[in-house]
């Protein structure tokens, strides 16, 4: 094995003041670490369904697809 690949190796963790050696142990703690972190919870999300929105007039809609002008871009902020 490279010296690298030791020193990037775990070979025992320390879990509630048990430590846990071996390929399979630590293994089955990453997985369940992991696992329980990423689990997926279902949570009531807002809806949008009854919310009204202001609608762009035609005047407007072609006002945001217009190019810029070299003195809007030359203009300090």
């Amino acid at each position: 094995m490279s010296s690298r690949r030791r020193a990037n190796s775990i070979f025992s963790l320390i879990v509630d003041g048990t430590t846990v050696e071996g390929v399979e142990g630590i293994r089955g703690l990453v997985f369940n670490h992991f696992s329980s972190h990423f689990r997926f919870v279902t949570a009531e999300r807002p809806s949008i369904e009854n919310l009204n929105f202001k609608m762009l007039n035609v005047g407007q809609c072609g006002e945001l697809t217009k190019p810029f002008s070299v003195e809007e871009v030359n203009q300090p902020i």
